[in-house]
């Protein structure tokens, strides 16, 4: 038995569910209502955990089930074309549902930060469930054509983590576009709006605060992911930073405590967003590395290359729930609270 791949199997599962648990607590607790959780929180933490179950059932169950090093075990494989198809469509898909999931909550986060008093007119309930649809049909249109006769896949040796295009053209084609837009379009533009929605959010809170402090110069303290007690609460803060200190709400109008919670609220998840933007960037290094060996512009090992990218890619499929609950005290406030009702009531 290969003790990697069982580390990794069980390590996949216990993120999965508790990712599932996680998203559970966050629908099923009233004072977790808040906007930032919305259908692209969602349709994002989906795709991560679709990632998740294929890797699962479609790699790290079959290599546990069965000796994949097996002569008669290659050979059935390399008869296995429409399951090669199936496995390289939805690691595919997968890809492409998690570009166009950070793609939109970016768009969606920098809208907010241009106008919070119109952003849910125009970006209401609705609207995001139509971005959440184009999210998982888009992606379709580039599978597709994955099963028909020109573009099918193969067990390349018999080995079932080893999926190949058959015909090479395909292959290359595939991958430069894929290469292309990551590198040029999806990592600049994701920075650029992360960027510009922390800047953005960090000024307007600089803004209120200065105002409404009758003339007094403050030190503001951008809020960190540790540090933030009011992250997830739906009822308006009571207090409000000050010289690194909170001040009573008594102070400011409540209509001012408001716009400084919900600003400090989406200041963390920006950062959060620029957290995850890292692991991206990383995962788009090492496939570019990859992909410019494969095409021979790059004397680089294709081996510790594609290691390298299927644990970091791995890694940030499954990272979410512990940043969420790390983050978030009310929710992990919630979360131990419903693991306790569960196993000591």
């Amino acid at each position: 038995m290969d003790w990697v791949i069982l580390t990794r199997f069980v390590i996949n599962v216990f993120s999965l569910s508790l990712n599932c648990w996680v998203l559970l607590v966050i629908v099923l607790t009233p004072k977790l209502h808040h906007p930032c959780f919305d259908e692209l929180f969602f349709s994002q933490n989906f795709t991560d955990m679709f990632a998740t179950v294929v890797r699962i059932s479609l790699t790290y169950i079959p290599e546990l089930l069965f000796d994949t090093e097996d002569e008669y075990i290659r050979k059935f494989l390399m008869k296995k074309d429409s399951w090669a198809n199936v496995i390289n469509a939805a690691e595919w898909y997968n890809s492409w549902t998690i570009v166009i999931s950070s793609f939109l909550l970016a768009f969606d986060r920098a809208a907010m930060a241009i106008s919070m008093h119109s952003y849910h007119w125009f970006c209401n309930r609705f609207f995001k469930w139509v971005l959440v649809a184009i999210t998982w049909i888009i992606p379709l249109a580039a599978i597709l054509p994955m099963f028909s006769p020109c573009c099918g896949s193969y067990f390349y040796e018999g080995a079932i983590d080893s999926v190949e295009y058959r015909d090479v053209t395909v292959s290359a084609i595939f991958d430069s576009v894929d290469m292309i837009f990551e590198t040029l379009v999806y990592a600049p533009v994701l920075c650029a709006l992360n960027t510009f929605t922390l800047i953005m959010l960090y000024k307007q809170y600089n803004r209120i605060v200065r105002r409404h402090g009758k003339g007094k110069k403050r030190k503001l303290v951008l809020p960190t992911i540790s540090n933030i007690e009011k992250l997830c609460e739906h009822e308006t803060c009571d207090r409000v930073l000050k010289h690194g200190k909170y001040l009573p709400s008594a102070v400011l109008p409540s209509q001012v405590v408001g716009s400084v919670e919900r600003l400090e609220i989406e200041l963390t998840f920006a950062m959060i967003s620029i957290f995850d933007q890292q692991i991206d960037f990383f995962v788009i290094l090492f496939y570019t590395l990859y992909w410019a060996s494969e095409m021979n512009f790059a004397p680089v090992k294709q081996g510790p290359v594609l290691t390298v990218y299927s644990a970091i890619f791995e890694f940030g499929n499954l990272v979410n729930p512990y940043v969420y609950l790390i983050s978030c005290p009310p929710l992990r406030k919630a979360f131990f609270s419903s693991v306790f009702r569960l196993f000591c009531a």
